[in-house]
């Protein structure tokens, strides 16, 4: 008798196992999908041949990081993705993020702006860097969303969102080509020397793309955030990207000084979701386990 229990109480451990390794295969193909967000720190900094006006990008030291010197013109720091990143599904987001650290008596800009942008080549050579110059690449027909916070050291400038159009002929930096989401007012007046934290995020809703950005100071002085989101309205009814493999930014002109960057992020994370999905979820995995539990009995 104590074999035959021992074997019926073996049977039955191996059948509870197998129902919990089903519960587990079940939850790994729901929630296993959800991968963890993805972030790397960018490196491969330079400018634009042609448009730096004299200044210079010296890359590092490490990845996330690099100084510009003072330009007499348009600095345009730019650097491509380790991968493409898409937003493939409702709630999908990627941020372009890091800390700018303005230097000189003017800041950054003396008279105009500073932009930040998430871009796509669009299939456009993107060429090589040489000596701190990128050479041999296409910097029209670019796509992808930027920010301008206008007028760092006045108090009429604007802040633009844009979204760049399908075979625009200005450059990825340029509001050459691009469409306006959104303009807002700038109210608030940018000292120098101070260092800045930017965050530039996109995500895929169901209207087209919300692009939402903050721009404030360590100081806890200035503190700039907005929001929009592109239906597709301003370039001819489809968004501007969704997919994107490469980070820029705008020193615009006149500028009075040098910057340094650090920490330059750009980070995916996929949608996740909510807590009572999950639990529905769950709860319907439950209910077929029961049934096939009934079914084996």
């Amino acid at each position: 008798m104590s074999s035959v229990r021992l074997l019926l109480e073996t049977g039955e451990m191996h059948m509870s196992l197998r129902r919990i390794g089903g519960l587990g295969f079940f939850f790994a193909i729901c929630f296993g999908m959800v991968a963890p967000a993805r972030a790397a720190l960018i490196s491969g900094w330079a400018t634009e041949g042609g448009t730096n006006g004299g200044g210079t990008v010296t890359d590092g030291p490490g990845a996330g990081a690099f100084s510009t010197s003072a330009p007499t013109g348009n600095l345009t720091p730019r650097a491509l993705l380790p991968s493409t990143l898409t937003l493939t599904n409702l709630g999908d987001q990627i941020t372009l993020s890091g800390q700018v650290a303005m230097a000189g008596s003017l800041g950054i800009n003396g008279n105009d702006s500073f932009r930040f942008w998430l871009l796509n080549s669009n299939g456009n050579p993107t060429g090589t860097i040489n000596a701190g110059v990128w050479t041999g690449d296409t910097i029209t027909g670019w796509l992808g969303y930027g920010v301008e916070i206008g007028n760092l050291n006045a108090t009429n400038g604007t802040n633009v969102i844009s979204g760049r159009l399908t075979g625009n002929t200005g450059g990825w930096f340029s509001n050459t080509g691009a469409y306006t989401v959104q303009s807002v007012g700038n109210g608030s007046h940018l000292a120098a020397p101070a260092t800045y934290n930017f965050n530039l995020t996109l995500t895929k809703v169901a209207t087209g793309v919300q692009v939402a950005y903050t721009f404030a100071d360590t100081g806890g002085n200035v503190n700039i955030s907005n929001s929009a989101i592109d239906t597709g309205t301003g370039n001819g009814g489809v968004v501007s990207t969704t997919s994107f493999n490469a980070a820029g930014f705008l020193e615009n002109t006149s500028s009075g000084g040098a910057a340094t960057y650090s920490n330059v992020d750009v980070t995916y994370t996929p949608f996740v979701p909510e807590p009572a999905m999950l639990s529905l979820i769950a709860a319907s995995g439950c209910a077929l386990l029961s049934a096939r539990r009934r079914r084996n009995v």
